[in-house]
This record gives C-alpha cells, structure tokens and sequence, in this order.
C-alpha cells in the first residue's frame, strides 16, 4: 500500500511541477538511458513507458530500481516526507531527480515510468494466474461431469445436470480462453518475473 501511495504522490508531484523533463539520450552523471533507446523514443514521440505494448523494462533499469528500494534516500523517500504545495513542489522535483540519476535513471520521470511499468507487469501477472486458475476449475467441472455421466446409477435428473455442467463450464473455458486486447507486452512480462524475487523482498524491506 505504502508504495501505490508513493507512487500516487510523485504523479501529483509532476503534475505540480507543470511538464517533467524529458528525458535525455545520455549524462554526464551516468544516467541510465539507452543513447539508441532515447533516440528512438524521440522519432516516435514519446517515452518507451507510454504504450504497454512495447517493452521498456530490461536488466539494467530492473536491477537499478530494485538496488533504489535498498537505498534509505532513494527517490520516492526524496519526496515521501512533507507535503508538497506549489511553493515546495520544484524543489521536491529536482530532488526526485537527484536521487533517481543516484541510481541509473536519466531523471525522475524515466524511473516513475519504469515503475509504472512494474506496477503494471505484476498486476497482469496476477490477472493471468487468476484466470488460469478459472480455466483449471472450469476444467475439473467439466471432467467431474463426464465421470458422472458414465455412473450405472444416474438418473435422467441427474444426466441433464450433468449435462448443463459441461455445457456452461464449456461456454465458460471459450470465454476464458478468448485472447484479450492490450495489457502489459510478454518481455516485459518476462522480464519482471526474472527480477521478481529480488523485487518483492526489496519491497518488504522498503515499506518497513
């Protein structure tokens, strides 16, 4: 919870700076961003993290986010302390800033952005476990069904119990099974899962 407010938190602190800065192709600082990535997101006229369908996660920025949660004044802990108003809000911004490049981010918003993205790739996770989980029910009912069906003893009441089982659970599996538009790209997907143990415990860490 604490890091779904953080996160609420910088949005509203971006939105009271005005336009973040975009970010650059390359630092002086080290800054994390790709010079090739940065370039084509510029041709393309927007940020890597704008459309779920194109990957922007990777080994370096997941490894810099996770080493930013071990950091007691990594970026969110930048701007979680005090509330921000538009007399404060510039200063809070550069000092997101500050500490995002501290970890290999180009700025503060490259790293808010990858850390949407996250967010994003464990929710899309969960709804794809979730639905799995669904067809695996579906599937047992309609295996449950046809166990019943070869019973010596059943009974017509039960045959067309038996019956409708399969058959709702059937029209539940294509509903299941039925392939969704949008949500998060598969390599991000990936991606998140190879860092996810190393994610999840930086997280209890942090929040405490």
């Amino acid at each position: 919870m604490r890091m779904l407010f953080v996160g609420s938190f910088v949005a509203l602190l971006f939105a009271a700076c005005g336009k973040a800065e975009e970010p650059s192709s390359g630092s002086s600082d080290g800054g994390g961003s790709d010079p090739a990535a940065a370039s084509k997101a510029e041709k393309d006229g927007g940020n890597p993290w704008d459309d779920l369908s194109k990957p922007c996660l990777n080994d370096k920025n997941m490894d810099n986010f996770v080493e930013s949660l071990t950091d007691p004044a990594g970026p969110f802990d930048a701007v979680s302390k005090g509330k921000v108003t538009a007399f404060n809000a510039q200063g809070r911004m550069a000092e997101f800033d500050a500490a995002a490049k501290k970890h290999g981010f180009a700025n503060g918003e490259e790293y808010l952005g990858a850390w949407m993205r996250i967010g994003a790739a464990r929710t899309q996770i969960m709804t794809d476990e979730a639905n799995q989980s669904m067809i695996q029910m579906q599937e047992e009912v309609i295996k449950s069904a046809k166990e019943g069906l070869k019973r010596p003893d059943v009974t017509p009441e039960m045959r067309q119990s038996y019956e409708d089982q399969i058959k709702g659970a059937t029209e539940s599996l294509r509903a299941l099974k039925q392939p969704r538009e949008g949500g998060v790209n598969a390599k991000d997907i990936e991606t998140y899962k190879k860092h996810q143990a190393a994610f999840e415990e930086a997280m209890k860490k942090w929040s405490k």
